[in-house]
């Protein structure tokens, strides 16, 4: 009886996974699918333009719906087979076609973003202008799963979907930075763009491979070629590494301080609600919300402390503490059901016993279904506590229009990276809620200042200075707060001051309140102290309305 080595085995099992395939049939339909025709060049357009919008819109749902249009696979595929194949003839005709879809991708997300009114970038857009670790295995998954769908026939439209995910959103975001001149969304989105194309093509070229549907060895006549596209390729791969790299960081980095959070939150009864970590020159900036209990005002500088000793390097921690106090989200449950009955009074003394904060003041109109909540200034906590409250109570109470007026405080400084006039996505959710507390406290008019640190950007600072102002300013003008730009530059005494405390404390903007009262008025010493925050007082005809529930 004759054994047959495992290895022979092996090589059976694997000659009969691969009968079943047409080699030809597939190279047909991939050739068919990959070429340029108007109907890819319409989808393609068509597709992004929707994504565009959906970009504008911050919405996922819309962004999601130009993935289900976009045309992206054929081309792509066509690409990874000629590279599994050394073909640059195929090459060519699978290029003509990507350079033409991207072409008609571009001009027309420029035409949108150029013709709607200003929006500035959203928390849909930032998100695609630094690759990531994450962005690198939905390329290669996506390309996984479009190499099987065509080399086995199956799944093909949710593979062109998975394509789309990682293609078409950041070509938008590119067609969005060159229509506003922003240097930084342009090359983040950019990069993002290459990084998922060249992992799709890649991967995909590797299932033709390894379903036998490529050759290994090229001509000798392309060897030239191969080799010129392999330094290429490896020029390319340059910034990816680095990305990659700084990915892996970031990730780490992430954890360790998502370890770090939740270990507290689990010894106080406290629940990780959110957390956002960003990266600014030696500085780790983190934004966490906890769901807690009971408030604990020195849990930030102790949580802070705990973060630097884990990472080792400097870290700013912003830590919001909301108050779930579940028998007081009951009380206050019982208190609006009640409202229903008039017969029932809402003593404030009760209101506010039951309020998770303290509250000043507090007015319930049971026939115009509408509740104002006045918090106290003895509230030490941060505004988007507050919101966050506001939001509960409002899907809490559906049909009630409720605002809960946060406290006459300073709003917080918008920081920026060096050199940069973006705000990123820890900012626009910053800038969210300062515009609610403007909204809340009825402002009318705000001036945006900007700062710079000292030859931030050579001759071009002060222009900075007033674009960081700017930026800020088309913000809150889209929430419907007019807004003044203006910049300060430099500030009295800003050298030594950036000695003492750093170049980073001028690289922002503030929002303050206008008119200022006589005596409120900006002094020289209030420039000398550019980031110092300036009180701000809550209009007296909110206060009168509100004092009514004290009588």
């Amino acid at each position: 009886m004759t054994t047959i080595p495992a290895s022979g085995k092996l090589k059976q099992i694997w000659r009969k996974h691969l009968a079943d395939i047409d080699h030809a049939a597939v190279q047909g339909r991939v050739e068919k699918d990959g070429r340029l025709s108007y109907p890819f060049i319409f989808l393609i357009v068509v597709s992004c333009a929707i994504a565009t919008l959906g970009l504008l819109l911050n919405s996922t749902a819309v962004i999601i719906g130009a993935m289900l249009v976009a045309p992206m696979m054929g081309p792509i595929v066509l690409l990874g087979f000629s590279i599994a194949h050394t073909d640059t003839a195929m090459a060519a005709r699978s290029g003509l076609a990507l350079l033409a879809g991207i072409a008609g991708a571009l001009l027309i997300s420029i035409a949108i973003v150029k013709i709607a009114p200003f929006i500035p970038a959203q928390a849909e857009i930032l998100s695609r202008t630094n690759p990531n670790l994450f962005d690198l295995l939905v390329a290669i998954f996506s390309g996984l799963a479009a190499g099987y769908a065509v080399i086995r026939g199956q799944g093909g439209v949710a593979a062109g979907v998975a394509i789309a995910t990682a293609l078409m959103p950041p070509l938008a975001v590119v067609g969005y930075g060159i229509a506003t001149l922003n240097l930084a969304i342009f090359t983040g989105a950019s990069l993002l763009f290459l990084t998922n194309l060249l992992a799709i093509a890649f991967t995909v070229a590797f299932m033709a491979l390894w379903y036998g549907l490529g050759k290994f060895n090229a001509p000798r006549e392309l060897l030239w070629k191969t080799v010129a596209a392999g330094v290429v390729l490896a020029l390319l791969s340059v910034p990816l590494a680095s990305t990659l790299n700084d990915s892996v960081h970031e990730t780490w980095r992430s954890k360790q301080i998502e370890d770090v959070l939740r270990q507290s939150a689990s010894k106080n009864s406290s629940t990780l609600e959110k957390l956002q970590v960003h990266q600014e020159l030696d500085t780790t900036m983190v934004h966490a919300v906890l769901l807690t209990k009971h408030y604990e005002p020195q849990l930030e500088t102790r949580l802070q402390h705990a973060l630097e000793q884990r990472l080792t390097h400097p870290v700013k921690l912003r830590l919001d503490q909301i108050e779930t106090a579940g028998e007081q989200q009951n009380k206050i449950t019982a208190l609006f059901q009640a409202s229903t009955q008039p017969a029932i009074p809402h003593p404030l003394e009760l209101l506010r016993l039951s309020f998770p904060f303290p509250l000043a003041t507090a007015e319930i109109n049971t026939d115009e279904k509408t509740a104002h909540f006045q918090i106290s200034p003895d509230y030490h906590g941060a505004l988007p506590a507050l919101q966050e409250m506001e939001t509960t109570l409002m899907q809490k109470f559906p049909g009630w229009q409720i605002e809960v007026i946060p406290p006459a405080v300073a709003l917080p400084a918008i920081s920026f990276a060096a050199g940069a006039s973006l705000i990123s996505a820890e900012n626009i959710t910053l800038l969210e809620t300062s515009a609610w507390a403007l909204l809340r406290w009825h402002t009318q008019q705000v001036n945006v200042t900007g700062f710079a640190s000292l030859h931030e950007k050579r001759s071009r600072t002060k222009q900075l200075a007033s674009a960081r102002a700017e930026a800020v300013s088309e913000f809150l003008r889209a929430k419907g707060i007019d807004a003044i730009s203006m910049q300060t530059y430099p500030v009295l005494k800003q050298s030594g001051l950036e000695r003492e405390k750093g170049k980073a404390l001028f690289r922002q903007a503030k929002i303050n309140p206008v008119p200022f009262l006589p005596h409120d008025a900006p002094t020289e010493a209030d420039k000398v102290q550019a980031i110092e925050l300036i009180s701000l007082e809550l209009p007296m005809n909110r206060m009168r309305e509100t004092l009514k529930a004290e009588n």
